[in-house]
């Protein structure tokens, strides 16, 4: 009995963690520039994990495969919204792109005094 409880909390908690896995590749679509040809084979594959969480059997074997591949593809989810980021370049007042720094920092006199 006991036994059997601590195999539905591991099992309950390792679904809930596949899930949350899951949101990278949601994410992709409508808050990322990653193109449809990339994130849509990634929203399949974790479906396809997800079904293969219930059906693999043993239990123990179809939660690894499934909590791994979940794993894998979240890290290509991230990976990939990396490499297709877009950056807005900074450039200084004579109109050349500044490529070290997020930020320029202007001189301005305030009260008759430079800061």
């Amino acid at each position: 009995m006991i036994n059997k409880l601590i195999i539905f909390i591991g099992r309950s908690l390792a679904f809930l963690l596949t899930i949350a896995l899951c949101i990278p590749v949601v994410l992709l679509p409508n808050e990322t520039s990653v193109p449809v040809n990339i994130w849509l084979p990634l929203a399949a594959a974790d479906l396809g994990l997800i079904i293969i969480f219930f059906h693999i059997k043993p239990i123990v074997k179809g939660t690894a495969i499934s909590l791994a591949g979940v794993c894998a593809v979240a890290l290509i989810a991230v990976l990939s919204t990396h490499a297709y980021s877009q950056t807005i370049s900074v450039s200084n007042p004579k109109d050349s792109i500044i490529h070290t720094g997020v930020s320029y920092i202007q001189e301005m006199v305030m009260t008759n005094n430079p800061q």
